[in-house]
């Protein structure tokens, strides 16, 4: 009996090996990075200087050209997985990753005008009524504090992340820096950070760097790539609103989670909830209806009408409400399950919750998974 079980096992990762194989092959020519916007920092400038003088204005961005070849999707559409003798569900969590990889292909083919909307919005889904009144509830509450902190550069940051890499995993993580969006943007797969030498760090941004950049995104990926089960490194279906709400909770259990960084999570919903329907100056506007300082409304705002060339048309990105509903559904489900299940790789809380053969894997490889928690982790009190 022992010898047909481990037969099965192994004839099963090896077909798990070849699904990903082909997986792989397929999507080898699809860049899956944001696309670059290549004059941010000029609009940037040309939108303060029109708000100062309390005129509108609407950023008309530029966006590097990618070439798409819809072979590819044919060829994921043609992708036939059969789920049967699913052992440990890794077939079910493909055949929904290729089915869900078509909206991220249409999406980026159509960024810069509003029909790139349609597929953010299936991707990376869109908040509802209910967190748009509890992201508007905490920015109408929300007071500012007075925090002491040091000023660090852009370099001694991404030196010291890839210090913590190196503790942690003992890995060398590539430094690039870069003009973006954001602060900064991790590629796990990769092992490299992108870090904005545009944008202001402090020793509080390091802090909270490196748990959500490095303890969550980089460490799901890491456990997911030693397990040698190509899902678990690159992410299953759909995962946005759980890596990026268990890195917003995992900050809060750490003790890195500022009031005014949750303040930003909330405002993102807004602008997710309204970019779509309203001209980036229209969402500039909402926004400092709740009291954020003009940078801080461009940023989140750019941030959820980065995927539309002229922003005066309705349409956006509504990844960046996944921080904040993320977060209320990642420490939902931490009150009743254990938060290391989300370790072994790069998965959702309904991959855990509605797939019984993945629940088996992480019950025998637990003692494997890599956290930056010394001791088991506890909820905060």
């Amino acid at each position: 009996m022992k010898n047909i079980k481990s037969n099965s096992h192994e004839k099963y990762f090896k077909e798990i090996e070849d699904i990903n194989k082909k997986y792989k092959k397929i999507l080898k020519g699809f860049n899956g990075n944001f696309v670059k916007a290549l004059n941010l920092k000029e609009e940037k400038e040309i939108f303060m200087k029109k708000i100062d003088k309390n005129e509108i204005y609407n950023p008309q961005m530029i966006y590097e050209k990618r070439v798409f070849d819809d072979r590819l999707i044919e060829e994921l559409k043609n992708f036939k997985i059969s789920l049967k003798n699913d052992i440990y569900g890794f077939k079910k969590l493909y055949k929904d990753k290729i089915k869900f990889k078509i909206n991220q292909y249409y999406c980026f083919k159509y960024w810069g005008n509003t029909k790139s909307t349609k597929y953010a919005k299936k991707y990376w889904g869109e908040p509802n009524r209910t967190i748009l009144r509890k992201a508007k509830k905490y920015c109408k509450d929300f007071k500012r504090e007075k925090i002491k902190f040091i000023t660090i550069d852009h370099i001694e940051l991404g030196e010291e992340l890839k210090k913590e890499v190196k503790r942690l995993t003992n890995e060398n993580l590539e430094v690039n820096y870069t003009i973006l969006p954001n602060k900064v943007n991790i590629t796990p797969m990769k092992i490299r950070i992108r870090v904005n030498p545009f944008e202001k760090y402090t020793t509080l941004d390091l802090k909270r760097l490196k748990v959500h950049e490095i303890g969550v995104h980089h460490m799901r990926c890491y456990n997911g790539r030693k397990s040698g089960i190509g899902i678990l490194a690159v992410g299953s279906a759909n995962i946005t609103k759980t890596e990026e709400g268990l890195a917003a909770y995992v900050e809060d259990i750490q003790g890195v989670l500022s009031k005014a960084q949750m303040y930003i999570y909330a405002g993102r919903v807004i602008a997710s909830y309204y970019a779509p329907k309203k001209s980036f100056y229209e969402v500039f506007k909402i926004l400092k209806s709740y009291n954020f300082k003009n940078s801080d409304a461009f940023t989140i705002t750019m941030r959820t009408k980065r995927n539309i060339c002229d922003t005066s048309q309705k349409g956006g990105f509504s990844k960046d409400f996944v921080y904040f509903a993320g977060y209320h559904k990642v420490k939902k489900y931490c009150k009743h399950n254990d938060i290391k299940d989300l370790f072994i790789g790069k998965i959702k809380t309904e991959d855990i919750k509605n797939n019984k053969g993945l629940r088996r894997y992480i019950k025998e490889h637990k003692e494997s998974i890599v956290t930056i928690w010394d001791e088991k982790f506890k909820e905060k009190e």
